[in-house]
């Protein structure tokens, strides 16, 4: 729907929706490479009792994937919101 939206409206929001999209999905995939690469998932208590730099890296790679689904849902609430009004009052 995006897309569409895209193609016949040239705008600055819908390609700004559509890189935080990307680079949520890029995180994803690098925070879930990079747990693996570390043993996150297997050696949870050792990162927990330890001072461990690898675990700062990664709860710093969750923040800035939290910031932009954060950013993304206030946008797709402002253009649902939208849909909806434009629906009522025609």
């Amino acid at each position: 729907m995006i897309i569409e939206i895209k193609n016949k409206k040239k705008s600055y929001l819908v390609n700004l929706i559509l890189i935080i999209i990307y680079l949520t999905i890029w995180f994803e995939f690098i925070i879930f490479y990079y747990s693996e690469h570390i043993n996150y998932g297997t050696n949870k208590l050792i990162y927990v009792k330890e001072n461990n730099p690898q675990i700062y890296v990664l709860g710093f790679l969750l923040f800035l994937k939290n910031v932009f689904q954060w950013i993304l849902n206030v946008y797709l609430i402002f253009i649902s919101k939208n849909i909806i009004f434009n629906k009522f009052f025609k």
